[in-house]
């Protein structure tokens, strides 16, 4: 049996320490309320933007009856021009968004001064648009599922 100086059993106490992986501090309500809405904000605008590549465009280079059919409804014609505008002003939110968390991320911002709602408030009055993306909502999902 090997008995251990002071130092040594310092040095034993040191290395056991240094080996304990420290738990990381747990996320704040607001910080999980935030990633939340960069999460939703991130999914919505890669699925506008699917819907716009994948079904508006292959729509704009085939000239069909389907094609005709569908341009020609004036709702369904409406709801798929918003989706580009759409598209781009989530893309602007979300970067907003983005910048902001990093923002924080780089600074000391204690939790009341992170907050979100002045970029809410800027992009609000685009958010308008919208009420013509869901007021022909119904007509451009069954036109979908034609097809």
């Amino acid at each position: 049996v090997r008995y251990l100086s002071p130092m040594e059993i310092e040095a034993e106490k040191k290395d056991a320490a240094s080996s304990v992986s420290v738990p990381k501090k747990k996320k704040s309500r607001r910080a999980l309320i935030i990633g939340e809405i960069l999460d939703t904000e991130r999914n919505f605008v890669k699925n506008l933007t699917s819907i716009l590549e994948v079904l508006i465009r292959s729509l704009e280079v085939r000239d069909t009856s389907l094609k005709r059919d569908i341009l020609e409804n004036p709702e369904i014609a409406t709801i798929f021009s918003v989706i580009e505008q759409l598209v781009h002003l989530n893309t602007l939110l979300l970067q907003s968004l983005q910048d902001r968390r990093k923002e924080w991320e780089d600074s000391d911002a204690s939790e009341e001064e992170r907050c979100l709602a002045d970029i809410f408030l800027r992009f609000g009055p685009l958010f308008s648009m919208y009420g013509q993306y869901a007021s022909y909502h119904d007509s451009a999902r069954e036109a979908v599922n034609v097809f």
